[in-house]
């Protein structure tokens, strides 16, 4: 009977083996074109808070979206213009702990910080090349620790920032060495408060520090395995796994922290688990996998469905097998 109860064992840990390398499952999808509630217009950016509600930025109605883990409808607020609450094109969107919002705006070269409920609290940023100013701001996220991390695209440089804006540091240069960029466009955090980047020219993947010292990198251009022909959205789940949008090739790659490929997911199309240029990609508290798919209008969510299996312990497999 041993033998069985070894045979056993090895089934259920060759179970979780292949749970653990498979794609996430889609679950569920929301979204169409329009301007009403729950419709996008051009959206690139998705952001989750620790109660999974979602965020989205729907740039060309000028305006972010909040909506449940089920993607109903919670609220909306912005308009066109410079003024308190306006956007020109708002593109990225971050959470902090306590729950505010961050808006980078294209447009009007600032970073807005909102209240949960969409309430103005602060902005900073004009454009420029100076600390502080910026020239294209694009991605952003904001770090375990509390601190505002922003991709400064055509200044070709990544800025970090306290939560009330106050200019910490920035590194980055023209180039494609280690620790300088072509076109950086958005950035997120892991656990342990390091940065990745993704640029797009140079097709890669670069990982700092906090400070912003270079650590590794990974990737080259193509459609291979760990290639990138245009990398765009970047998030890291609890288990320090990196998933990378692959915008042009409508696909999502998955990487340990080191860069080494794990799998990917998608095609081109519209049906479930299907892109069409996808871009932002955010991680929830359970590590669901929120993903905008920009030319479908919609979020898609991908994870774990639920599995109903009985309960045992290991005392009792021995028990009926002895």
């Amino acid at each position: 009977m041993k033998k069985w109860f070894f045979v056993i064992l090895l089934a259920l840990f060759g179970a979780q083996v292949c749970q653990a390398d498979a794609p996430p499952q889609y679950l569920l999808q929301w979204g169409s074109f329009g301007s009403g509630a729950g419709q996008f217009n051009g959206i690139f950016y998705v952001a989750v808070d620790q109660f999974g509600n979602v965020y989205v930025t729907d740039r060309d109605n000028y305006r972010i979206q909040k909506f449940d883990s089920s993607g109903n409808f919670l609220l909306t607020w912005g308009s066109y213009g410079s003024g308190i609450g306006q956007f020109i094109l708002p593109f990225s969107v971050a959470v902090d702990a306590g729950g505010n919002v961050y808006v980078s705006d294209v447009g009007n070269s600032n970073i807005q910080k909102y209240d949960s409920n969409g309430n103005f609290l602060l902005k900073w940023g004009s454009l420029g090349s100076s600390t502080g100013q910026f020239n294209h701001v694009y991605g952003l996220t904001v770090s375990p620790e509390g601190y505002v991390y922003i991709s400064d695209r055509d200044n070709y440089r990544i800025q970090k920032f306290t939560t009330d804006g106050i200019f910490v540091l920035a590194w980055g240069s023209y180039g494609y060495g280690s620790g300088q960029f072509t076109n950086p466009t958005n950035v997120t955090t892991d656990d342990m408060n390091n940065v990745y980047v993704t640029d797009q020219i140079s097709a890669r993947v670069q990982k700092f520090d906090s400070n912003g010292n270079f650590l590794l990198e990974w990737g080259s251009f193509g459609r291979g395995p760990g290639e990138f022909e245009d990398p765009y959205g970047i998030g890291v789940d609890s288990n320090g796994f990196v998933y990378v949008v692959e915008r042009n090739t409508h696909r999502v790659e998955k990487f340990t922290s080191s860069g080494v490929y794990i799998l990917e997911w998608g095609s081109n199309g519209s049906g479930p688990g299907e892109f069409a240029f996808p871009a932002g990609l955010a991680v929830g508290p359970n590590n669901e996998i929120y993903i905008i798919d920009d030319h479908n209008d919609r979020v898609q969510k991908f994870g774990v469905l639920p599995v109903a299996v009985e309960s045992t312990t290991w005392s009792a497999i021995k028990a009926q097998y002895r």
